[in-house]
């Protein structure tokens, strides 16, 4: 028996392994063979977003108002500037004419040309005199004039800025809204310009030569807080919020609305939310009063 089973050849002798073993060979295996690359999708155009340009918000025209010293002098004062001022210069200026509030005038502008008020407001400046006040209405800007001495006074400031923006703009005491004291016994002046004259002075100067000193001048963004309404700009919008009290009379309603009307019409876009109390059907209302008639007649310029 032991012949018979020593004739069969012996089969090779192999290693045993554990099983923690045998799955670290096979992670080894799989780490040398190359990466499977993913199937490749077909191409799909990305969608570009186009972006809105912004609207480009158109100026406001320059205007003209006249305010007759007497409230029943409007229809005079029409007649008089329609029959003194020449047809060619109007042509060439005026764009509408009507009337706002109670009593004002108002002359709104061609756009075409930037400076033309300065002819026609010296013309009826002229021929008026003392029977109405001229109002010239545009974009205007808010700038600080620094370094005063303490003796410096408005009337000094006026001749030194009709000296510098020449014969071509016509400037007034009203522009100099305070004069008051800073460090060192100097003075700062504030003024409300309009805005050729105040681009003028801070583009092509920046400093302004008052008796001895040569005085900086800068401009300031002043945050409208009069009574009754409040301005800020969000997103190159103006946005106004307003209230006026029913306990007002109606001559502090309409100076109420000449403050803000005048404000209102040096910007564009701008946004109203408001509450002033005032009736009328155009809104919803069941009866009108004064106060809404009022309210259409400023709103409507």
């Amino acid at each position: 028996m032991l012949e018979g089973h020593g004739n069969k050849k012996p089969k090779d002798w192999m290693e045993v392994q554990s099983k923690k073993e045998k799955r670290r060979q096979h992670g080894k295996q799989l780490s040398k063979q190359p990466l499977k690359q993913p199937l490749s999708k077909p191409h799909q155009p990305q969608l570009k977003h186009k972006r809105k340009k912004p609207l480009k918000s158109s100026p406001r025209p320059n205007a003209l108002i006249i305010r007759p010293n007497q409230k029943d002098n409007y229809t005079n004062i029409l007649c008089q500037i329609k029959k003194d001022v020449p047809n060619d210069q109007v042509r060439s200026t005026v764009d509408k004419v009507c009337k706002i509030t109670a009593r004002d005038l108002l002359i709104i502008l061609s756009k075409q040309n930037k400076d033309n008020d300065l002819g026609l407001q010296t013309t009826i400046a002229d021929l008026l005199k003392e029977e109405a006040t001229l109002i010239s209405k545009g974009p205007q800007e808010d700038i600080e004039i620094r370094d005063l001495d303490n003796t410096t006074t408005k009337e000094d400031i006026l001749a030194a800025l009709q000296k510098m923006t020449g014969e071509d703009y016509q400037n007034s005491l009203d522009a100099i809204r305070s004069l008051r004291s800073a460090y060192r016994s100097t003075q700062t002046a504030s003024m409300t310009l309009t805005e050729p004259v105040a681009q003028r002075m801070l583009g092509d100067h920046g400093e302004i030569r008052i008796d001895w000193i040569n005085c900086r001048i800068r401009a300031v963004v002043v945050r409208n807080r009069e009574d009754g309404f409040v301005a800020a700009w969000v997103n190159g919008i103006r946005f106004y919020s307003c209230y006026a009290p029913p306990s007002l009379f109606m001559e502090q309603f309409s100076e109420f609305l000449d403050r803000f009307t005048e404000d209102a019409r040096q910007y564009f876009p701008l946004a109203i939310a408001d509450d002033f109390n005032s009736w009328s059907v155009d809104w919803g209302s069941k009866f009108p009063n004064t106060r809404g008639k009022v309210l259409l007649e400023a709103m409507a310029t």
